[in-house]
């Protein structure tokens, strides 16, 4: 029998908050995940660029550019229509989250202080089939 190989997906994590974004990177890593981290906004869209993320983890509040800003770029530019999208944000308000999904292409949009790690991660993998 051959062996299968499997492409190593490429989550670009875009969140200013250092501990969070090393407790995630990790966590990605052990499941076998490619991280592209970026610390505001603006890095953020260098990356898309750049590195073709296969998805992308997006915090809201964001310096430089916001999450907000950054999500309507990637609509602007169409680019936003087949890159997944996860929103981890602080901002627990219906309007957010609502605009997010609706207008801006997100397909989930997750509050920090209700969602573990390994949620989204799970919801991560059911997202890229793996």
């Amino acid at each position: 029998m051959k062996k299968q190989t499997h492409k190593q997906r490429k989550i670009l994590l875009v969140e200013d908050d250092l501990h969070l974004r090393d407790l995630y990177r990790k966590r990605f890593e052990l499941d076998d995940f490619s991280v592209i981290e970026a610390s505001d906004g603006k890095e953020g869209w260098e990356k898309i660029e750049g590195e073709s993320p296969d998805l992308i983890l997006l915090d809201l509040s964001l310096p430089k550019m916001t999450g907000i800003d950054l999500l309507k770029y990637l609509k602007h530019k169409g680019q936003s229509k087949n890159l997944p999208i996860v929103v981890l944000s602080a901002i627990n308000e219906n309007s957010v989250s609502k605009r997010c999904t609706d207008d801006l292409n997100v397909n989930h949009y997750f509050i920090k202080a209700n969602i573990k790690p390994q949620q989204i991660i799970n919801t991560i993998k059911d997202m890229l089939n793996l």
